[in-house]
Protein backbone atom coordinates (compact mmCIF):
# COMPACT_ATOMS: atom_id res chain seq x y z
CA UNK A 1 0.00 0.00 0.00
CA UNK A 2 1.80 3.40 -0.87
CA UNK A 3 0.57 5.91 0.84
CA UNK A 4 0.97 9.52 -0.32
CA UNK A 5 2.99 12.40 1.57
CA UNK A 6 0.22 14.79 0.91
CA UNK A 7 -3.47 14.62 0.48
CA UNK A 8 -5.49 16.66 -1.66
CA UNK A 9 -9.00 17.63 -0.49
CA UNK A 10 -10.55 20.19 -2.82
CA UNK A 11 -7.82 22.67 -3.91
CA UNK A 12 -6.10 22.21 -1.23
CA UNK A 13 -2.80 20.11 -0.82
CA UNK A 14 -1.92 19.26 2.96
CA UNK A 15 0.77 17.46 4.24
CA UNK A 16 -0.06 13.68 5.84
CA UNK A 17 2.38 14.79 8.51
CA UNK A 18 2.94 18.26 10.54
CA UNK A 19 3.11 19.36 13.99
CA UNK A 20 1.53 21.16 16.33
CA UNK A 21 2.18 23.71 18.91
CA UNK A 22 -0.37 23.48 21.98
CA UNK A 23 1.60 24.03 24.97
CA UNK A 24 4.67 25.30 23.69
CA UNK A 25 5.88 28.69 24.30
CA UNK A 26 8.88 31.22 23.67
CA UNK A 27 12.36 29.86 23.20
CA UNK A 28 11.67 26.41 23.02
CA UNK A 29 8.55 26.80 21.05
CA UNK A 30 10.79 28.29 17.89
CA UNK A 31 12.98 25.73 18.67
CA UNK A 32 11.44 22.72 18.47
CA UNK A 33 9.08 24.36 15.32
CA UNK A 34 12.28 25.11 13.34
CA UNK A 35 13.54 22.31 14.01
CA UNK A 36 10.53 20.29 13.11
CA UNK A 37 10.99 22.10 9.79
CA UNK A 38 14.47 21.15 9.14
CA UNK A 39 13.55 17.35 9.68
CA UNK A 40 11.11 18.00 6.79
CA UNK A 41 7.84 19.01 8.72
CA UNK A 42 5.74 20.80 5.98
CA UNK A 43 2.20 21.87 7.93
CA UNK A 44 2.26 23.30 10.96
CA UNK A 45 -0.42 24.39 13.19
CA UNK A 46 -0.97 27.15 15.47
CA UNK A 47 -3.81 28.85 17.29
CA UNK A 48 -4.85 31.88 18.94
CA UNK A 49 -5.29 30.22 22.14
CA UNK A 50 -2.21 28.64 21.69
CA UNK A 51 -0.62 31.76 22.96
CA UNK A 52 2.81 31.13 20.97
CA UNK A 53 1.89 32.73 16.92
CA UNK A 54 4.69 34.98 17.67
CA UNK A 55 7.33 32.18 18.34
CA UNK A 56 5.69 29.98 15.69
CA UNK A 57 6.30 33.08 12.28
CA UNK A 58 10.07 33.24 14.01
CA UNK A 59 10.05 29.63 13.45
CA UNK A 60 8.54 29.91 9.96
CA UNK A 61 11.24 32.91 9.12
CA UNK A 62 14.68 31.49 10.46
CA UNK A 63 13.76 28.06 8.79
CA UNK A 64 14.75 29.17 5.39
CA UNK A 65 11.84 27.20 3.48
CA UNK A 66 9.82 28.68 1.13
CA UNK A 67 6.51 30.39 2.80
CA UNK A 68 5.13 28.41 -0.06
CA UNK A 69 6.38 25.04 0.79
CA UNK A 70 4.59 25.82 3.76
CA UNK A 71 0.87 24.79 4.82
CA UNK A 72 0.40 26.99 8.10
CA UNK A 73 -2.76 26.88 10.23
CA UNK A 74 -4.05 28.71 13.21
CA UNK A 75 -7.85 28.89 14.89
CA UNK A 76 -9.93 31.41 15.66
CA UNK A 77 -10.65 31.33 19.90
CA UNK A 78 -13.80 31.23 20.66
CA UNK A 79 -14.72 34.09 21.97
CA UNK A 80 -14.09 35.86 18.86
CA UNK A 81 -16.51 34.48 17.02
CA UNK A 82 -18.75 37.15 16.21
CA UNK A 83 -18.24 38.69 12.56
CA UNK A 84 -15.75 41.91 13.50
CA UNK A 85 -14.36 40.19 15.90
CA UNK A 86 -13.19 37.29 13.89
CA UNK A 87 -11.69 39.22 10.91
CA UNK A 88 -10.19 41.75 13.97
CA UNK A 89 -8.87 38.41 15.32
CA UNK A 90 -7.33 37.11 12.20
CA UNK A 91 -5.29 40.10 11.29
CA UNK A 92 -3.95 39.96 14.67
CA UNK A 93 -2.85 36.45 14.24
CA UNK A 94 -1.20 37.05 11.21
CA UNK A 95 0.72 40.27 12.75
CA UNK A 96 1.90 38.04 15.21
CA UNK A 97 2.83 35.47 12.27
CA UNK A 98 4.23 38.13 10.13
CA UNK A 99 2.48 36.68 7.58
CA UNK A 100 0.20 37.98 4.99
CA UNK A 101 -2.07 34.76 5.11
CA UNK A 102 -2.63 31.28 6.33
CA UNK A 103 -3.14 28.50 4.56
CA UNK A 104 -5.92 27.33 7.19
CA UNK A 105 -8.04 28.84 9.61
CA UNK A 106 -10.17 27.06 11.79
CA UNK A 107 -12.78 27.80 14.13
CA UNK A 108 -11.48 26.62 17.30
CA UNK A 109 -14.49 24.71 18.74
CA UNK A 110 -17.86 25.12 19.39
CA UNK A 111 -19.85 28.35 20.93
CA UNK A 112 -22.89 27.59 22.17
CA UNK A 113 -24.45 30.74 22.23
CA UNK A 114 -23.61 32.36 18.82
CA UNK A 115 -25.08 31.73 15.63
CA UNK A 116 -23.44 29.45 13.36
CA UNK A 117 -24.49 31.24 9.83
CA UNK A 118 -22.67 34.57 10.90
CA UNK A 119 -19.48 32.92 12.24
CA UNK A 120 -19.25 30.89 9.08
CA UNK A 121 -20.04 34.15 6.83
CA UNK A 122 -16.70 35.96 8.86
CA UNK A 123 -14.76 32.82 7.94
CA UNK A 124 -15.52 32.57 4.50
CA UNK A 125 -15.11 36.92 4.42
CA UNK A 126 -11.53 36.28 5.94
CA UNK A 127 -10.76 34.43 2.64
CA UNK A 128 -12.42 36.33 0.40
CA UNK A 129 -10.23 38.88 1.58
CA UNK A 130 -7.24 37.14 1.41
CA UNK A 131 -6.33 36.26 5.10
CA UNK A 132 -6.63 32.69 4.63
CA UNK A 133 -6.86 30.12 1.60
CA UNK A 134 -8.85 27.42 2.92
CA UNK A 135 -11.50 27.07 6.23
CA UNK A 136 -12.31 24.02 8.27
CA UNK A 137 -13.32 23.30 12.06
CA UNK A 138 -11.45 21.82 15.41
CA UNK A 139 -13.01 19.68 17.85
CA UNK A 140 -16.69 19.24 15.83
CA UNK A 141 -18.34 16.03 16.80
CA UNK A 142 -19.54 14.38 13.50
CA UNK A 143 -22.72 16.21 13.88
CA UNK A 144 -21.50 19.79 14.58
CA UNK A 145 -19.36 19.11 11.47
CA UNK A 146 -22.45 18.20 9.15
CA UNK A 147 -24.27 21.11 10.44
CA UNK A 148 -21.23 23.59 9.89
CA UNK A 149 -20.56 21.96 6.60
CA UNK A 150 -23.97 22.13 4.77
CA UNK A 151 -24.09 25.93 5.84
CA UNK A 152 -20.89 27.05 4.65
CA UNK A 153 -20.99 29.15 1.75
CA UNK A 154 -17.59 27.83 1.81
CA UNK A 155 -16.19 24.05 1.96
CA UNK A 156 -15.08 23.18 5.05
CA UNK A 157 -12.00 21.13 4.27
CA UNK A 158 -11.03 19.75 7.58
CA UNK A 159 -12.02 18.63 11.12
CA UNK A 160 -8.66 18.66 13.52
CA UNK A 161 -9.67 16.64 16.96
CA UNK A 162 -7.40 14.06 18.98
CA UNK A 163 -6.87 10.89 17.31
CA UNK A 164 -5.07 8.36 18.23
CA UNK A 165 -5.56 4.34 18.54
CA UNK A 166 -7.05 4.34 21.60
CA UNK A 167 -9.85 7.03 20.76
CA UNK A 168 -12.81 6.06 18.24
CA UNK A 169 -13.89 8.58 15.65
CA UNK A 170 -15.41 6.10 13.08
CA UNK A 171 -18.16 8.90 13.05
CA UNK A 172 -15.59 12.39 12.43
CA UNK A 173 -14.36 9.89 9.99
CA UNK A 174 -17.40 9.41 8.36
CA UNK A 175 -18.45 12.65 8.48
CA UNK A 176 -15.15 14.80 6.94
CA UNK A 177 -14.99 11.72 4.04
CA UNK A 178 -18.73 11.99 3.11
CA UNK A 179 -18.14 16.13 2.61
CA UNK A 180 -14.60 15.11 0.85
CA UNK A 181 -12.57 16.99 3.88
CA UNK A 182 -10.09 15.57 5.71
CA UNK A 183 -9.92 14.47 9.71
CA UNK A 184 -6.18 16.10 11.00
CA UNK A 185 -5.58 14.11 13.94
CA UNK A 186 -3.70 16.16 16.83
CA UNK A 187 -2.20 14.60 19.85
CA UNK A 188 -2.17 10.81 18.01
CA UNK A 189 0.61 9.87 20.35
CA UNK A 190 -1.63 9.69 22.58
CA UNK A 191 0.55 12.37 25.06
CA UNK A 192 3.20 9.46 25.16
CA UNK A 193 0.74 6.38 25.75
CA UNK A 194 1.52 4.85 22.83
CA UNK A 195 4.79 3.87 24.25
CA UNK A 196 3.46 2.05 26.62
CA UNK A 197 0.78 -0.11 24.89
CA UNK A 198 1.94 -3.81 24.23
CA UNK A 199 0.06 -3.97 21.46
CA UNK A 200 1.97 -1.47 20.07
CA UNK A 201 5.27 -2.29 21.24
CA UNK A 202 5.05 -6.23 19.68
CA UNK A 203 4.04 -4.66 16.22
CA UNK A 204 6.91 -2.67 16.23
CA UNK A 205 9.04 -5.47 17.24
CA UNK A 206 7.68 -7.33 14.41
CA UNK A 207 8.17 -4.25 11.76
CA UNK A 208 11.50 -2.76 13.76
CA UNK A 209 9.66 0.20 14.36
CA UNK A 210 8.84 2.15 17.47
CA UNK A 211 5.46 2.04 19.06
CA UNK A 212 4.65 5.65 18.11
CA UNK A 213 5.85 5.02 14.11
CA UNK A 214 3.26 1.95 14.13
CA UNK A 215 0.69 4.62 15.61
CA UNK A 216 1.85 6.97 12.95
CA UNK A 217 1.64 4.31 10.18
CA UNK A 218 -1.92 3.37 11.16
CA UNK A 219 -3.04 6.55 10.92
CA UNK A 220 -1.15 7.04 7.65
CA UNK A 221 -2.75 4.01 6.27
CA UNK A 222 -6.15 5.57 6.82
CA UNK A 223 -8.02 7.70 3.92
CA UNK A 224 -8.60 11.30 4.71
CA UNK A 225 -6.26 11.64 7.51
CA UNK A 226 -3.58 13.55 8.61
CA UNK A 227 -2.03 13.41 11.39
CA UNK A 228 0.05 16.42 13.91
CA UNK A 229 2.51 15.48 16.64
CA UNK A 230 3.54 17.70 19.50
CA UNK A 231 7.10 18.05 18.68
CA UNK A 232 10.13 17.40 20.60
CA UNK A 233 13.61 17.58 19.09
CA UNK A 234 14.71 17.29 15.13
CA UNK A 235 15.93 13.54 15.92
CA UNK A 236 12.52 12.31 16.87
CA UNK A 237 10.41 14.27 14.11
CA UNK A 238 12.78 12.38 11.67
CA UNK A 239 11.86 9.70 13.11
CA UNK A 240 8.54 10.21 13.28
CA UNK A 241 8.45 10.88 10.17
CA UNK A 242 10.31 7.69 8.88
CA UNK A 243 7.21 5.68 7.83
CA UNK A 244 6.39 5.76 4.52
CA UNK A 245 8.53 2.84 3.69
CA UNK A 246 7.18 0.34 5.60
CA UNK A 247 3.33 -0.78 5.66
CA UNK A 248 1.11 -2.13 8.83
CA UNK A 249 -0.41 -5.73 7.63
CA UNK A 250 -4.41 -6.02 7.95
CA UNK A 251 -4.32 -8.09 10.96
CA UNK A 252 -1.94 -5.32 12.44
CA UNK A 253 -4.79 -2.57 11.38
CA UNK A 254 -7.23 -4.40 12.95
CA UNK A 255 -5.20 -5.18 16.31
CA UNK A 256 -4.23 -1.19 16.56
CA UNK A 257 -8.25 -0.82 15.91
CA UNK A 258 -9.02 -3.11 18.60
CA UNK A 259 -7.34 -0.87 21.20
CA UNK A 260 -10.12 1.91 20.22
CA UNK A 261 -12.41 0.25 23.47
CA UNK A 262 -9.75 1.87 25.69
CA UNK A 263 -11.43 4.88 25.13
CA UNK A 264 -9.37 7.10 26.31
CA UNK A 265 -9.47 11.23 25.97
CA UNK A 266 -6.76 13.55 26.85
CA UNK A 267 -8.12 16.69 25.82
CA UNK A 268 -11.04 17.49 27.21
CA UNK A 269 -13.37 19.78 24.29
CA UNK A 270 -17.38 20.61 24.47
CA UNK A 271 -17.90 18.33 21.36
CA UNK A 272 -21.60 17.95 23.02
CA UNK A 273 -22.34 21.21 23.16
CA UNK A 274 -25.46 22.28 21.42
CA UNK A 275 -24.48 24.87 18.15
CA UNK A 276 -27.41 27.33 17.82
CA UNK A 277 -28.41 27.07 14.41
CA UNK A 278 -30.52 30.73 14.15
CA UNK A 279 -28.24 33.05 12.24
Amino acid sequence: MTVAQNIKIQDAVIPRFGVNARRLRGVDCRTRIADSIAAGARCIDTAQAYGNEIAVGQAIRESGVNRDDLFVVTKVQINDYKPYDLLWSVRESLDRLRLDHVDLLLLHGVHPKLGLDRTLDAQREACDRGLARFTGVANFSAAQFELAASKSDKPLICNEIEYHPFVNRDNELKAVRERGAALLAYAPLAMGAVNMSETLIDIGREYDRTPAQVAMRWLMQQDSVCALPRPVDKTEVAQLMDIFSFELSAEAMARIYDLRSENLVLCHSDETASWSEAA
